[in-house]
């Protein structure tokens, strides 16, 4: 009888590490702002979201690196008394092209977002305004 008891929880044990799991949707908040209302999403699309502006940051870092790169040299060429106004121009120069560079990859990056997660445009906090306009600090 113990064996016969034993064999069929085993059994039974069996059955259920094969069963298949069924995952929910799960509903989660991502804003509340101004005691108005709060926003909710998908965990999966705003997983899917995060996902993707992770691998925007990842295609962009180098850019990034280069930008404050450039600040640092320029700083440095402040502080020299050989360096020539020229060269402070120029140098500049070079962080302002890499930075309009950076501000039209992230527009564009925004715009392709907003439209493949409409969902999540519509909080006013996370428009493409802030990162468009370079009104971040350089690099983030």
């Amino acid at each position: 009888m113990k064996k016969y008891l034993i064999v069929t929880s085993l059994m039974s044990l069996t059955c259920l590490i094969f069963l298949p799991i069924i995952a929910t949707s799960t509903m989660v908040p991502i804003s509340n702002y101004d005691d108005q209302r709060q926003l909710m999403v998908d965990e999966q699309t705003l997983n899917d979201y995060h996902d993707e502006m992770a691998q925007f940051y990842r295609n962009s870092a180098a850019l990034r690196h280069d930008i404050w790169g450039k600040i640092h040299l320029f700083a440095a060429m402040l502080t020299n008394p050989d360096t020539t106004k020229q060269e402070v121009l120029t140098i500049q120069q070079e962080i302002q092209v890499l930075t309009n560079e950076l501000q039209r990859q992230e527009l564009s990056f925004r715009w392709d977002l907003n439209s493949r997660f409409p969902e999540l445009t519509t909080d006013k906090y996370r428009g493409c305004l802030g990162a468009a306009t370079g009104s971040r600090g350089p690099g983030r």
